[in-house]
């Protein structure tokens, strides 16, 4: 196992080996070394900690491991995948030796002393071959490499279940597995993503200097076929311009035969050897997602697709427009005619998936840049990006996030959540759980806060009125989140609160504190709450009444007895891509506000009646309890402040606090805790300022949203 995490931890840049004398040692992409070569001049930098270093030649080669580094490295692997790593020094080496790999010391000790570095080292002396994977560790079974299942025997899957039975998760978290499969409807029956070979861990997020163009070369003459441990997949995306194909790291390539039809592209995605490698923790079963291949406009006018006639994205009919333009299109039917399978019917999707029965190595995801939808266009194509550039930020969000961008920001969240939950599982954790009619009677919608009040005297001496935005609130918000499993059960009787999710039925206290929004209210606005009416509320919102010694009579409700935290593995999934992309460089923060996107969007499709009701994933009630529980983590931590300070909010929307201040330093002015500010998922951030004598008209106590927003603007 330790070796396992090991070869995460070098694909993913949290570890590397070098030389003896500290150098990258050869094929160094793989063992935690990033390429910052400029012009002619070779500079190769390591990354993360060094668990070792690589001596011998050839067959030869040797790795000397340094223990307490290596043990280091891979409990902080274990822990990013939510599993125990339990070994000691004296398992690990009694392991090594039983399986003939250990050269033990002159004095029989299994850790011997070796130069590393101008110094002696304890280290573990083991076959390099061993690390990389090459030979099987202690207790597991020989992995195969052939070909896959005929695509036609797997109705609808994406991937299969990981078949490794022990591996050891936390019991209250779910089994982080990949086993996608797609929505009903959404994708073809037929789609051969799985390879069962052994290869490792992609990194989490190679290390990208800012891409510039280079000299166009060759393409590789034949499909790049099954990659072994060490050759990762080349990149996950590629852009198809009128001047060729353009790759994430500035490579671009010249075609060598005009494209006509889909499937060429497709062939084309495998001689570059395109795709993502998706991996959780030390599993030796291979899972990857077809590549994908993004056309420009100017490519696909090239290709005789009216794209320049059509209206924009996201316009009235638009999807119906787009089919009525491109029905019988030659570039699906020729594909068609060379033997390639085509998602949908014979017109155009802004999206289409294409795969090859005889071959489950060809395989391509193609989009269509101007045909995709609006919040694609305003985030990756937000500054008429260069090919590249596009190429470049698709690949930094599949890189973060372990997983491809699919079609749409829903259908990315949706796919993702599906793909880390066994297959097994699936019918029971996401069939179709809409909520109980009487909700919908009684008008029942959990939304954000949206609210303000009357500035107290003190206040109105303020010059200053300072907004702080909860970073990542929803995301935030489903850590540890419990939320049902199934079909409720209805307790029509009065009875005692617990913390089960689902739905109570109370009757309205008085609301006390004028300083703070109402708690029952849908938006906080006490108007819509009158104390002594009867409401409908989500179980996040009865933990914070209790907490705060309200006690609500109860007159009936619905709950969900089974209950999990299936959320768990992807808001870490999401948390950990969100945190990786948080830096200066302008392609990681455009993919980081397409990610955002993704998790909101993911989230919000699960209540839509439109688009999944009746199918796989459509569960309202869990989108209502993120809500309440974002809602009442904010007002967690109002009342915090509150308590300690005596400050209270003037304004809420939605995640951001609208304060006010005498002092024009915002930073300053935050009445937190400063553990609490920041750029953390959960913290607050600074977001923008007005002069309170000109704002102060938003805050007039009315039973009306704050409507300031807007007029907010960070001063430096």
């Amino acid at each position: 196992m330790l070796l396992g995490f090991l070869r995460e931890a070098l694909l993913s840049g949290s570890a590397h080996l070098s030389t003896q004398n500290g150098d990258a040692p050869y094929d160094a992409p793989s063992l935690g070394w990033v390429d910052q070569s400029a012009g002619q001049v070779s500079q190769w930098r390591p990354l993360g900690s060094r668990i070792g270093v690589i001596v011998g030649e050839g067959d030869a080669q040797r790795v000397y491991l340094i223990p307490s580094t290596a043990i280091g490295v891979a409990n902080a692997v274990a822990q990013r995948a939510d599993e125990v790593f339990s070994e000691t020094t004296h398992s690990i080496a009694s392991s090594f030796e039983s399986h003939g790999w250990l050269v033990k010391d002159h004095e029989g000790k299994r850790s011997g002393s070796r130069r590393i570095g101008g110094q002696k080292v304890r280290v573990w002396d083991i076959p390099l071959s061993a690390l990389l994977g090459s030979d099987d560790e202690p207790g597991t079974s020989a992995p195969t490499d052939g070909p896959t299942t005929d695509p036609d025997n797997q109705p609808g899957g994406l991937f299969d279940v990981d078949p490794t039975p022990n591996a050891p998760t936390k019991p209250s978290a779910p089994t982080e597995l990949i086993d996608e499969e797609p929505p009903v409807e959404e994708y073809p029956p037929t789609d051969p993503y799985l390879d069962e070979a052994t290869v490792e861990p992609t990194p989490e997020r190679p290390a990208v200097e800012e891409a510039a163009p280079t000299a166009a070369a060759p393409l590789p003459a034949h499909p790049a076929g099954r990659r072994n441990s060490s050759t990762p997949f080349r990149a996950s995306v590629a852009v198809l311009h009128t001047d060729g194909v353009w790759l994430p790291d500035g490579t671009h390539f010249d075609l060598d035969e005009e494209i006509s039809h889909a499937g060429q592209i497709a062939m084309l995605a495998a001689r570059l050897g395109l795709g993502t490698q998706i991996n959780t923790g030390p599993s030796k079963l291979r899972r990857t997602e077809r590549g994908q291949v993004y056309l420009t406009l100017d490519f696909a006018l090239s290709l005789g697709i009216p794209f320049d006639q059509l209206p924009a994205p996201g316009s009235f009919r638009y999807r119906e427009k787009l089919h009525e333009a491109t029905t019988d299109a030659s570039f699906i039917a020729l594909a068609r005619e060379s033997g390639f399978q085509v998602s949908g019917k014979d017109a155009l999707d802004p999206n289409l998936e294409v795969w090859h029965d005889d071959n489950p190595d060809i395989g391509v995801l193609i989009g269509f840049l101007p045909a995709l939808e609006p919040s694609f266009q305003l985030t990756i194509l937000k500054d008429q990006p260069t090919p590249i550039e596009i190429a470049d930020r698709l690949q930094r969000f599949t890189s973060a996030l372990r997983f491809p961008y699919r079609k749409t920001p829903s259908s990315t969240g949706l796919d993702l959540l599906f793909a880390l939950h066994p297959r097994s599982e699936r019918d029971r954790l996401f069939a179709s759980s809409p909520s109980p009619r009487v909700l919908h009677e009684a008008g029942h919608d959990e939304s954000d806060l949206d609210w303000q009040r009357a500035l107290t005297a003190e206040e109105k001496e303020h010059t200053w009125a300072h907004a702080y935005d909860r970073g990542g609130s929803y995301l935030a918000a489903i850590a540890g989140l419990e939320v049902g499993i199934g079909s409720p059960t209805h307790h029509p009787e009065p009875l005692v609160f617990t913390k089960l999710p689902g739905y109570w039925n109370i009757t309205i206290p008085e609301h006390g504190h004028w300083l703070t929004p109402n708690l029952f209210s849908r938006s906080g606005i006490t108007g819509d709450a009158t104390a002594g009416s009867r409401v409908w509320v989500a179980t996040p919102t009865m933990e914070l009444a209790v907490e705060l010694g309200i006690e609500p009579e109860i007159h009936e409700a619905y709950l969900w007895h089974e209950k999990g935290r299936i959320f768990d593995s992807w808001q870490k999934r999401m948390r950990d891509a969100r945190q990786t992309l948080d830096t200066d460089d302008p392609n990681d923060q455009t993919a980081r506000d397409l990610l955002k996107k993704v998790y909101v969007s993911g989230l919000g499709i699960m209540s839509s009646d439109t688009y999944r009701s009746g199918r796989h994933g459509f569960a309202p009630h869990r989108y209502d309890h993120v809500i309440a529980k974002a809602r009442a983590n904010i007002m967690r931590r109002v009342f915090q402040i509150g308590r300690d300070t005596n400050r209270w909010p003037a304004a809420i929307s939605k995640d951001t606090l609208i304060y006010t201040s005498p002092d024009v330093d915002a930073a300053a002015s935050w009445p937190g805790k400063p553990e609490h500010y920041g750029r953390g998922l959960g913290h607050f951030k600074y977001e923008g300022s007005a002069e309170l004598a000109a704002h102060a008209q938003y805050f007039t106590g009315d039973a009306r949203p704050y409507e300031g927003k807007q007029q907010l603007v960070e001063i430096f």
